[in-house]
């Protein structure tokens, strides 16, 4: 998959296209972006996924935008891995394209400046300037465009519960990995930078890394959970008009603890992992932590003793929940 960034530098060609924010790269986007490579290599055209970068929200949300489910960078290695299109076009999210009318973008940027020949979008897609542009308009102008195919992927459910990122966010806040997870197609991660910090678990017998999660990322419960470390990943070079390159990097088995160290009377919040059966020095690498299930919630304990027993048990309880491969995407 080559990754461009910025709009103005595609070349025009043939092309099956899909746009969206794509936070999250769940199950509902892999629909999509399956659908659209499908439609695409049939059709013998290029096939090419548009997303953008801030979040729309950061630029016109109230509020400010929402925490991240993806880094731009794990979004594409996400897109990669699960649907892998020839091209994701990662176009620049700013005022003047929050105030494009809805007709220009699909003329403009869709049909003139990638080629498009078909699209496909999600369910709840909308375009241009106040999200005013629908399916039906998009459908109204690909026919006098040049775009024959227009489809539309109707939505994915869970548990009888409609697949989006919001309601992957508010999973996570409540701690529950597991229907995030399968929301997902495969375990929520959270990176970040291996950083120093008290010395507790190691003072325990169990050393920790300590993770400064990359910013805008939304952070799971508090809790203990069984998960993994993946330890060696560097974030994606961005290469304009190039591909991304990765480094391949080792899963270990983890557990994971998000909380304010209540025990020893601390107020900020810690991430930590404790990789089992692991030994060296993490200092200053990327780890990413990958949420399987949850164990238990944030504890104070009376005594080290019985937080050491405690963590003890969570290291027994992690063996015994984690399958022996991280599943992958799922469609």
């Amino acid at each position: 998959m080559q990754t461009i960034f910025g709009i103005e530098h595609i070349e025009a060609a043939p092309s099956c296209v899909s746009f969206g924010v794509f936070d999250g790269v769940h199950l509902g986007h892999q629909a999509v972006l399956r659908r659209m490579v499908d439609n695409g290599r049939a059709a013998g055209s290029r096939t090419v996924a548009m997303t953008f970068d801030p979040h729309p929200d950061a630029v016109i949300g109230r509020g400010g935008p929402p925490l991240l489910l993806t880094t731009l960078e794990e979004k594409i290695e996400a897109i990669a891995d699960c649907n892998d299109p020839d091209v994701l076009l990662v176009a620049r999210f700013d005022r003047d394209l929050a105030a494009m009318e809805a007709e220009d973008f699909v003329r403009r940027v869709l049909a003139e400046t990638i080629g498009a020949r078909c699209v496909v979008v999600g369910h709840d897609a909308v375009f241009g300037s106040r999200g005013r542009g629908k399916i039906a308009l998009l459908r109204q102008l690909g026919a006098r465009l040049g775009m024959p195919t227009v489809e539309q992927v109707g939505s994915i459910s869970v548990h009888a519960r409609d697949v989006s990122s919001s309601a992957i966010r508010a999973l996570l806040t409540q701690g529950d990995v597991v229907l995030a997870r399968e929301m997902l197609g495969r375990p929520y991660a959270l990176g970040g930078a291996v950083v120093r910090g008290h010395g507790v678990g190691r003072s325990m017998g169990f050393p920790t890394v300590n993770l400064h999660p990359d910013a805008g990322k939304l952070i799971p419960a508090p809790g203990v959970y069984a998960g993994w470390a993946d330890v060696g990943r560097e974030p994606a070079t961005r290469q304009r008009g190039g591909e991304q390159a990765q480094t391949a990097g080792k899963h270990w088995p983890a557990a994971l603890s998000i909380g304010t160290r209540e025990t020893f009377g601390g107020t900020e919040l810690a991430i930590e992992a404790y990789l089992l059966d692991y030994s060296g020095d993490l200092y200053g690498q990327r780890v990413a932590l990958k949420f399987w299930e949850r164990l238990r919630g944030q504890q104070r304990f009376d005594s080290a003793e019985a937080l050491r027993a405690q963590m003890a048990d969570d290291v027994q309880r992690t063996r015994a929940a984690l399958p022996e491969e991280i599943p992958g995407c799922t469609l």
